[in-house]
């Protein structure tokens, strides 16, 4: 089974700027330049240095414009916030982050992300949740009731809510496997049961066939004797 733990970049780990306008967001340097959400960023260390985090992979996804500069000042601004250590997917600004999954039938897939409709995009497919994070700024018209972590909280806290709700995503997607497995086997054993019993009465109807035919010879044999 596998796990994989995903973080936006903008507005959950690197704290949004409300201030800025969209031609802002273009220069060279902008993302580079983000002050860090730090106590998340901590609480995302522990959790990729504590074995008993049911998670076998954690990395940054982020949307980026496709400019070069913009890949290259987001991943030095990783390496500049202690999350260098991470890979990081990125994605085409405008394009949906759901397009990033690649094997939602055998992994579980978590995204913590602060924009609502990546979180309801990504939980369309199997085997994958979302985790809004409110950093202040957003949750303001309240469409979302999913699970949720706050940037009130203390580093703790946060380390605590994620593991407690990776482990039992988890857990819940292994008792699932195992009933599935279980399903299949009941099937297959049923589908074994019914080819014997096919098989058994199928030979009871030969061996039924033959009885009739070895009477109706010798009643014929009587009847020719007699005759």
């Amino acid at each position: 089974m596998k796990v994989v733990f995903l973080f936006d970049l903008d507005g959950t780990v690197a704290k949004w700027n409300c201030d800025a306008s969209v031609e802002d967001t273009f220069a060279p340097g902008y993302f580079r330049n983000r002050e860090p959400e730090t106590k998340l960023i901590k609480a995302i260390n522990k959790l990729a240095k504590d074995p008993e985090v049911l998670c076998n992979d954690i990395r940054a996804l982020t949307s980026v414009y496709p400019i070069q500069y913009c890949k290259d000042d987001k991943k030095t601004w990783l390496k500049e916030n202690e999350l260098g250590d991470f890979a990081v997917e990125f994605i085409d600004y405008g394009q949906p982050k759901s397009d990033y999954i690649i094997d939602n039938e055998n992994q579980v897939s978590i995204l913590l992300d602060d924009f609502t409709k990546n979180l309801k995009d990504w939980e369309t497919n199997d085997n994958c949740f979302g985790i809004k994070f409110l950093n202040g700024i957003n949750s303001t018209k309240g469409t979302w009731e999913g699970l949720v972590l706050s940037a009130n909280m203390d580093t703790d806290a946060m380390y605590f809510t994620l593991k407690a709700i990776i482990n039992q995503l988890a857990k819940n997607y292994n008792i699932q496997k195992q009933k599935e497995v279980a399903w299949n086997n009941k099937k297959r054993a049923a589908q074994s049961c019914s080819f014997f019993v096919c098989l058994w009465q199928f030979s009871s109807y030969l061996n039924w066939n033959k009885l009739i035919k070895k009477r109706l010879l010798v009643i014929n044999h009587r009847r020719y004797k007699n005759g």
